[in-house]
């Protein structure tokens, strides 16, 4: 289980429990709710209605159980999962680095090896009384930290997504891309006229679609995962902020692209580019490769 200094037991004496979210809403006033859940949309559903999430999957993948960690880090709804193995123990403990923050042991055989990995995350993940508050998340816009591009690769040819819009932007708007969720750049929308087309001023020529884009939930998609009705933060590099605009239609179509690379400078407020990366992989549950300035490339397709 969970390192947790409380004087409450792991699951309170008073929790409801509950297999839907509606009424885990309801119950919620005045008791403790436990939505028992067995796939990850039916735990998205519960999440800030319960005050805890039980997936009960008989063998929920890895993949599931970090977006479901990665989903509640900010709703105030603490995860329960069901470990059949020492492996799955092992692997709930430590996913996405904070681990779930209860596991139900299938065996009682399985306590001593549930009771080392407790210990084993204690040493690893500092109490919540000592643990710093984290930094509220900032639109990382290159106008704010600036960037030094340290090499321009051309003619990669990749399959572009085009975002349209159900809103028209003006000068100085955009998406935030690119290849790490960590380090995003300004692609600006199709608002300034030039001589090869017209402008499009709903239109953002995203990139290539493996890249990433900031959504206005401060979440991260692939391009080519985005969906009509997905909130899109279009950004002002203008006056540094941001508004959520609906994706109206993709348009996907192979295009010959310019490959940027870039090193992010000291943000203002004094974060290091490894700082700011952490915190931004961690809210969004990507596993980005973050390692090198490889991963800090944007693509932008390339004047025919």
């Amino acid at each position: 289980d969970d390192d947790d200094d409380d004087d409450e037991s792991l699951f309170p004496k008073t929790l409801t429990w509950c297999r839907d979210a509606t009424q885990a809403s309801l119950l919620r006033r005045g008791s403790e709710t436990c939505a028992v859940v067995r796939t990850q949309d039916e735990a998205y559903a519960a999440m800030g209605s319960a005050s805890w999430i039980y997936l009960e999957a008989p063998k929920a993948s890895m993949i599931t159980l970090e977006n479901v960690i990665a989903a509640s880090s900010a709703t105030g709804t603490k995860i329960a999962c069901l470990a059949h193995t020492v492996a799955d123990i092992t692997g709930a403990a430590f996913a996405l680095e904070s681990g779930v923050d209860a596991i139900v042991l299938a065996d009682a055989d399985l306590w001593d090896a549930a009771a080392a990995r407790a210990t084993a995350r204690r040493r690893q993940t500092p109490s919540k009384k000592k643990r710093k508050k984290a930094p509220k998340r900032r639109v990382p816009t290159l106008a704010e930290d600036g960037a030094v591009v340290t090499k321009i690769v051309s003619g990669v040819v990749a399959d572009r997504v085009a975002i349209d819009l159900v809103q028209l932007l003006k000068p100085g708007e955009g998406a935030l891309v690119g290849s790490a969720s960590s380090a995003l750049a300004l692609v600006h929308g199709e608002t300034l006229p030039s001589a090869l087309v017209a402008p499009r001023p709903f239109r953002v020529n995203a990139g290539p679609c493996h890249s990433y884009v900031l959504l206005a939930d401060g979440s991260t998609k692939y391009l080519c995962e985005l969906e009509p009705c997905d909130l899109v933060a279009v950004v002002d590099v203008n006056a540094n902020e941001a508004r959520p605009v609906a994706v109206g239609r993709l348009k996907v179509e192979t295009r010959p692209h310019l490959c940027i690379h870039f090193r992010r400078q000291k943000s203002q407020t004094g974060e290091t580019d490894d700082d700011d990366r952490e915190s931004l992989s961690r809210e969004s549950g990507d596993d980005d490769d973050d390692g090198d300035d490889a991963a800090h490339t944007v693509f932008l397709q390339q004047a025919e």
